[in-house]
């Protein structure tokens, strides 16, 4: 056990020392180190045919937290997909704007007479559209669907999935100057 741990612990320090002579941000964590063998095998096994379009971007300041950046996106990205997913198509959605003026539509409550209400009624059959069972709900669970849509459409479905934009920013050259992920 002991043995193990020494190796451990040279290997730890081999990491955290490359790391620092490359100007890579780590903090040592178990979840910055499953990021950067993420990130390896994604380097691995790009096509060997693309390899030619590699520029020294990636040296630049700033790409390793446009990096991790786009790494927070990405799975931010699945995991809202997978939630809605579950219980909604989201393979085609709807216009942005249609859903936007359901929530105005159905932020308005559930009133005794929204039933009668042809604008009511349209935003309720978007919804119900969208369901994969259809299930009677509260106008406020139907916003909070339609508010995750909004965000999932902002991540911008799109476009090629993020591990491809990352793979294209590492073959084309980054611009440090012009990544635009904030948060």
């Amino acid at each position: 056990m002991k043995i193990l741990s020494a190796y451990l612990s040279a290997a730890n320090v081999a990491v955290v020392s490359f790391l620092s002579g490359k100007n890579i941000h780590y903090d040592g964590s178990k979840q910055k180190l499953e990021q950067r063998i993420s990130f390896t095998d994604l380097i691995l096994d790009a096509p060997a045919e693309h390899f030619h379009l590699q520029t020294p971007g990636l040296t630049r300041e700033g790409s390793v937290q446009a990096i991790d950046q786009l790494l927070v996106l990405q799975s931010e990205w699945i995991g809202l997909e997978k939630e809605l997913g579950d219980s909604l198509y989201v393979d085609t959605l709807p216009h942005e704007g249609d859903i936007k003026q359901a929530i105005l539509t159905l932020d308005k409550g559930d009133a005794w007479d929204r039933i009668f209400q042809g604008h009511w009624r349209k935003a309720v059959g978007l919804h119900k559209a969208l369901q994969r069972t259809k299930l009677k709900m509260p106008g406020q669970k139907r916003i909070e669907q339609f508010e995750k849509i909004i965000k999932l459409i902002c991540i911008d479905l799109s476009t090629p999935p993020i591990k491809w934009v990352l793979l294209s920013l590492i073959l084309n050259g980054l611009r440090a100057e012009q990544t635009q992920y904030d948060g």
